[in-house]
């Protein structure tokens, strides 16, 4: 459950992101919330976890930063039983890549990829890392999955390529209201919000 946080205050912690979307996102869910307006680089593997865990020894080298976060979105095609082309293993794609896909064949061309090997379905995939006062490592995920549709206007990532389960619009058209009560993000910082709650100390 995404936490009500009106009443807190998240100014000890900080995003390290080089994304304005991403850190509003964020900071309406963390009231307070600190940017670090960094471009960290992005180790090319397929395994989240080790892109995020590599993104953390970033965070590390920079000094002072501590109660400090970085996260990774990846998205995923989802096999269907009515697609006779679905190759083991095509679940891992995009993947971690698809900043990479998004540049070389845009929202358009993940979508008719898509339709060409009969995928109609896909799951976005947030993993949070979080360094906390202790020098800590701390990993919270959060999913979100939907149905590919042919791209509306938009320019934020694969938003405007899903339509997320139990609704009619694709996310880059939800009120952002909506979209942080049901995103992989905001439910990866939902678990954030329930860990700082269990550790007073570490805000």
């Amino acid at each position: 459950m995404i936490r009500n946080c009106v009443d807190s205050s998240y100014s000890t912690i900080t995003f390290l992101t080089s994304s304005s979307k991403k850190f509003g996102e964020a900071s309406a869910l963390l009231p307070g919330l600190k940017r670090h307006s960094v471009e960290l680089e992005e180790i090319q593997s397929l395994d989240s976890l080790a892109v995020v865990k590599h993104k953390l020894k970033q965070l590390r080298s920079i000094g002072g930063l501590k109660d400090a976060f970085v996260e990774d979105v990846s998205f995923h095609f989802l096999s269907t039983d009515s697609s006779d082309k679905w190759i083991p293993g095509m679940e891992l794609w995009p993947g971690t890549l698809i900043k990479y896909f998004l540049e070389s064949l845009g929202t358009d061309g993940i979508y008719k990829l898509a339709k060409s090997l009969g995928v109609t379905r896909a799951k976005g995939v947030a993993i949070i890392g979080f360094l906390d006062s202790n020098d800590q490592e701390h990993y919270f995920t959060g999913e979100v999955s939907g149905s590919i549709v042919e791209p509306k206007p938009g320019n934020f990532g694969w938003d405007p390529l899903l339509v997320p389960d139990g609704y009619t619009e694709t996310f880059n058209t939800l009120p952002l209201q909506v979209k942080n009560q049901i995103s992989h993000r905001a439910k990866a910082i939902a678990k954030l919000q329930e860990f700082l709650a269990s550790t007073p100390k570490s805000i």
